[in-house]
């Protein structure tokens, strides 16, 4: 969802600063900005001196509060996202959005820009004891949806959305609109990587000509 459909980025770096700065701690936007893919605990442990990492459940929630009470209002969809959804249903399609968030965060970003009546299924860092780049969301999400990893693909913005899929062994694409640049996903070696969100409408189309072994043109 982050940095793939919506672009959340300052506000979320707004509020770790804040709850860092909370508990003594000082994190540049950087610092925080290549963390973005995993679940708030995990940021938490990674932003948190040692010391201090007994506090990072604590930290981490006071940054999803603050997110949710200020953050998420400098958020804005990223463009061509809604169509991207819409076009995909449209193909018969089946879309879910595995989010690194909580589950109130992920609903009110959703429902927000008006993109959750096009998701199947949205599963949060709520739902799964390991975050990203573990791949229990995906495979989760993979259940919930009824359907083989195999013949699912995974569209990420981040390095560890990459990671994640390849260990759920599902195909990869990565988008270079958010959390890591186009060359730091190419490094991470998925199986595409997309400049923006509506390239998905053609990849989608040459997958399944792969799979059903005819020719067609993809635009």
């Amino acid at each position: 969802m982050d940095g793939t459909l919506v672009d959340s980025a300052q506000g979320h770096i707004a509020a770790w600063r804040q709850a860092l700065s909370e508990s003594g701690v000082k994190r540049s936007q950087f610092e925080v900005w290549r963390e973005f893919g995993k679940t708030s605990q995990d940021i938490a442990r990674a932003l948190l001196p040692k010391e201090m990492m007994r506090n990072a459940r604590t930290v981490a929630e006071r940054k999803d509060q603050l997110f949710l009470e200020t953050g998420y209002r400098s958020t804005e969809a990223i463009p061509g996202g809604r169509k991207a959804l819409s076009a995909l249903r449209a193909k018969g399609v089946k879309i879910a959005v595995c989010s690194s968030n909580p589950r109130v965060t992920v609903e009110r970003l959703l429902k927000r820009f008006r993109l959750i009546s096009m998701v199947d299924v949205y599963v949060t860092m709520d739902e799964v004891r390991r975050g990203k780049p573990a791949p229990d969301i995906l495979l989760l999400a993979a259940r919930k949806l009824g359907l083989r990893p195999s013949s699912i693909l995974v569209v990420g913005d981040s390095v560890y959305d990459i990671a994640a899929g390849k260990v759920a062994e599902m195909r990869t694409a990565g988008v270079a609109t958010g959390a890591s640049s186009f060359d730091q996903l190419k490094a991470e070696h998925p199986d595409f990587v997309l400049r923006g969100i509506t390239q998905v409408l053609g990849l989608v189309d040459e997958l399944s000509c792969a799979r059903l072994n005819s020719s067609c043109e993809v635009s």
